[in-house]
């Protein structure tokens, strides 16, 4: 197993960026057999987008089309929309979208009126640039503990300013494990990743409040 994947449960684990492509495969090995066969039909289908070197930087469920669930994919290259085919035979079908050609990078929360939201309620908003003209594009059902890292990405990235390891806790989509145990460990983790971003801990002070929390 990659060294980029810290296994919490069975049902949760963080992933570290970038990983590669092949290091996304063998950390979806360790998910729960459905939605491991999502990512082994976007994986499959991402190798022939991806290049084997292309970094990796979030590798997050979406619904790239309004009737199509999948996953969003932020590399150093590119930008890649996963949406899954139906179907007997099931499969994935991808889209790139190059960075030169993302003229603008929105995002929004989707109303949540009752409380009770069946889907994630993250929403972003690219504008492209086309050969006759500019399209909106909008991707939905994005986790709101995502957003921010995700639109923050988008833009960095469009501006040639390429990150260098980003610690994610949020980023397994699997169901949270009813254990409260484990929630709370990754809430912690995620407010020291918070603080590690704004320059509040330094990377080494960052690892070593980690491994007291996963201990």
């Amino acid at each position: 197993m990659t060294t980029k994947y810290t296994k919490l449960n069975y049902r949760f684990g963080i992933i570290e960026y970038p990983v590669t492509l092949k290091e996304m495969e063998q950390i979806s090995l360790e998910f729960p057999k459905m939605e491991r066969k999502f990512y082994e039909f976007a994986i499959k289908d991402l190798e022939k987008t991806l290049n084997e070197d292309e970094k990796i930087y979030s590798f997050t469920s979406a619904d790239p089309k309004l009737t199509k669930t999948g996953f969003l994919v932020i590399t150093d290259k590119q930008l890649v929309l996963v949406s899954m085919k139906g179907g007997m035979f099931g499969g994935a079908e991808s889209e790139a979208i190059q960075y030169k050609d993302i003229t603008e990078v929105d995002f929004d929360i989707a109303p949540d009126v009752f409380g009770a939201a069946q889907m994630e309620l993250g929403i972003l908003y690219l504008t492209v640039k086309g050969t006759f003209g500019s399209k909106k594009r909008t991707i939905r059902n994005i986790p709101k503990n995502s957003l921010d890292r995700i639109v923050t990405l988008v833009k960095d990235i469009s501006k040639g300013e390429i990150p260098t390891s980003i610690e994610s806790p949020s980023e397994i989509n699997i169901e949270e494990d009813p254990d409260p145990v484990i929630p709370s460990v990754a809430d912690e983790l995620r407010k020291l990743a918070t603080l590690r971003d704004e320059g509040i801990l330094t990377d080494d002070e960052f690892q070593e409040q980690k491994q007291k929390l996963l201990k």
